[in-house]
């Protein structure tokens, strides 16, 4: 354990000199300076926990190369799942979410290759659709299919939704905040509202265009 690390050297000031004292940062009891990262402190639990994690990921993407389409499918879909509103009985009972799952590579081996599961296309009736150009973190939509059996083209709108901004109070005013990523902050309500209103509306215009010009070009095709 390392027990003391160089700190930050503060000046003291005494008539007609300058005296520089350095003060030592001494870690919490069981904290480990991290190799590699000078300062940085870590616990044996939270250093077997990181290794762990990365560990997984690595053999995760090593298996995802060996193993059936099928499996492969439905790693993908179980990697990060994407839930829609929660209704029943008419009430909505939980809001749209996303979380992920580790090992999914393995999880979907199980279930495909051990436990004979396997989708049936004919049967979903709603598929998640993420948002033009969106981060890490995206909530996306989803959407439902046609009566004919095909899937509707989403309206940017949906993705954009004026209505779904979210307002919180800051320290220094409001901040708005959609779905999607799109953030303004003002000092008041109503300025930091029709600030991300007018970005998301901005957004909408971009997709629509971009629409456009695909659906020209297939056209052309």
């Amino acid at each position: 354990m390392t027990a003391k690390e160089p700190g930050r050297k503060s000046a003291k000031r005494v008539p007609n000199k300058t005296i520089l004292e350095e003060r030592r940062f001494k870690p919490p009891k069981g904290f480990e300076e991290s190799k590699g990262m000078p300062g940085v402190y870590m616990n044996a639990d939270y250093r077997a926990y990181m290794q762990n994690m990365l560990g997984l990921k690595v053999e995760d993407a090593k298996a995802a190369a060996e193993v059936s389409p099928m499996v492969k499918a439905m790693a993908d879909e179980l990697s990060t799942i994407h839930l829609p509103e929660w209704v029943r009985g008419g009430r909505r009972i939980a809001e749209p979410t996303r979380f992920t799952i580790e090992q999914s590579v393995r999880l979907a081996q199980y279930l495909v290759d051990d436990r004979g599961w396997s989708q049936n296309l004919d049967d979903e009736r709603l598929r998640w659709v993420p948002t033009p150009n969106a981060g890490p973190g995206d909530m996306g939509i989803h959407i439902e299919r046609n009566d004919d059996g095909t899937w509707p083209t989403p309206d940017p709108e949906d993705f954009y939704d004026i209505e779904k901004i979210i307002m919180s109070k800051s320290q220094t005013g409001w901040i708005a905040a959609h779905p999607c990523g799109v953030k303004a902050e003002a000092t008041s309500k109503a300025q930091a509202h029709a600030d991300a209103s007018q970005k998301l509306l901005s957004m909408i215009e971009i997709a629509k265009t971009l629409n456009e010009k695909e659906a020209s070009t297939d056209d052309e095709a």
